[in-house]
């Protein structure tokens, strides 16, 4: 509801008839607000937002025709982005030292004629704190009632209060577990749900932060089984008098313990052959020189260059399977990573290569690490290359997506002598793995549709 909205439906509240009879006495369950608001509470302070369901309970919590709010550092934390009225009007609530609860008169514009105010009734839920979080309800005079020591409002704070202070001194442990480089869940034992994620967890289940806090035990066994065989979980319970939580760490496994070798022994395979490769265009050198001028453009030596290229990535990808747990995040930008792995492609590519680029919306930036975007990159366009042929044509977009990330598509066309039946498309082993590990999404992966071949990598804000 906008701002405008709201008081639009409280004119016309007020219109009723004088003699509608005051607002029923309003209560709550002090015990479900309390274990309610020290979840809702850390939640706020580690990420600084709250779910959907913790909104929904807050709202609960006013007297008919009334919001509730909370505020923290002058931004509205519920309703999330909606200025109820200018933060002035509870300035001195946040600023003022100590305890005191306060009840604010505030008449907007829009009421002027009508002579009604509303009343606002605030507090800090920590008042001892800098960072100040303010609690409050808003709504018209005659539907919050009386303000007084014993009031719905006034219990409500206390009840916050007691929360806050329970959970207060697990604020640092868990932001300090949470600032680890990996990937580290923390979850509520009383509930059996996630409570906060980092965001290289989120990044290595292939979900946003919001997608997964909330989840249960089911939901979280299903996004971390695909990641058992690489990582082994450590978990350490909190020492808290609030909650009964447990962090957990996905800690990389050494490379002797790993159960699946699979993407190890493929690659090594691979480059095996192409080494191999090698070497065998190599010792045509010699000859090709008896029988032509040997020049940079030579067709013997174009074939080592390319074979040594493919040797060259291929040793990279492998490099980063081995030690991508231990490589550094950088801030990497898209369209620079994608432009380099166009150009790692030419430089192998047998035959002509159309490749066209259109970038809608701008550039996008995204971390990982090293430069496994520029090789995941070349992996997708290899392996549309392979379908195309050697005179292959690859249309690439990238396109802003409503959750702060993009969607990077590649579209190839099937060439006329081959036959969808003799096709086996599938994303390769190094594809999903690094895709799971930096958060990309593969919605579609060399799926025939229209015997054109379309890969979709959606990728995380």
């Amino acid at each position: 509801m906008l701002t405008k909205q709201f008081h639009a439906e409280a004119l016309r509240v007020e219109r009723r008839p004088r003699f509608d009879p005051a607002p029923e006495p309003f209560g709550f369950d002090e015990n479900e607000a309390s274990r309610v608001m020290k979840v809702l509470l850390t939640r706020m302070f580690l990420s600084g937002w709250i779910t959907d369901k913790e909104k929904v309970f807050l709202d609960g919590l006013a007297p008919e025709d009334c919001l509730t709010f909370l505020v923290r550092e002058r931004t509205y934390i519920h309703p999330e982005g909606l200025e109820l009225f200018p933060f002035e009007e509870i300035e001195t609530t946040a600023t003022q030292a100590g305890a005191a609860i306060f009840s604010h008169r505030y008449r907007p514009e829009a009421m002027v004629e009508s002579g009604q105010h509303y009343r606002i009734f605030s507090a800090t839920v920590n008042p001892d704190e800098d960072n100040k979080i303010v609690l409050g309800f808003f709504g018209l005079e005659h539907r919050l009632g009386a303000f007084s020591e014993d009031c719905h409002f006034v219990r409500l704070v206390n009840t916050c209060r007691d929360a806050y202070e329970k959970i207060a001194g697990d604020i640092a442990p868990l932001r300090k577990h949470l600032s680890r480089s990996r990937a580290t869940i923390v979850i509520n034992r009383s509930t059996g749900r996630l409570l906060a994620v980092n965001r290289t967890a989120g990044r290595l289940m292939s979900r946003p932060e919001r997608m997964l806090v909330g989840i249960g035990m089911d939901q979280l066994r299903y996004h971390i089984s695909p990641l058992l065989p690489r990582y082994n979980l450590r978990m350490d319970n909190l020492d808290s008098r609030g909650l009964d939580l447990s962090v957990i760490t996905f800690e990389p496994r050494a490379a002797g313990e790993t159960e699946d070798r699979t993407v190890l022994n493929q690659m090594a395979d691979r480059l095996e052959s192409t080494s191999a490769e090698l070497l065998e265009r190599a010792s045509l050198l010699p000859q090709a020189e008896r029988t032509e001028a040997v020049g940079e453009g030579s067709e013997a030596e174009q074939d080592v260059r390319r074979t040594a290229c493919q040797t060259h990535l291929l040793a990279r990808q492998l490099a980063l399977v081995l030690r991508i747990d231990d490589k550094e995040q950088q801030t990497c930008d898209l369209c620079g990573e994608l432009d380099k792995a166009i150009d790692d492609l030419r430089r192998q590519h047998r035959g002509s290569l159309e490749i066209a680029v259109r970038v809608h919306g701008g550039g996008r930036t995204a971390s990982a690490p090293g430069d496994a975007f520029r090789l995941l990159f070349y992996e997708t366009l290899l392996a549309h290359t392979t379908f195309a042929g050697s005179d292959a044509r690859v249309s690439i977009t990238v396109t802003p997506n409503a959750e702060g990330g993009c969607v990077v598509g590649f579209v190839s066309s099937l060439p006329g002598d081959k036959r969808l039946s003799g096709l086996s498309p599938q994303a390769s082993i190094f594809t999903q793995t690094v895709a799971a590990h930096i958060g990309v999404e593969i919605v579609k992966h060399l799926h025939i549709d229209n015997d054109d071949l379309v890969t979709e990598l959606t990728i995380l804000g």
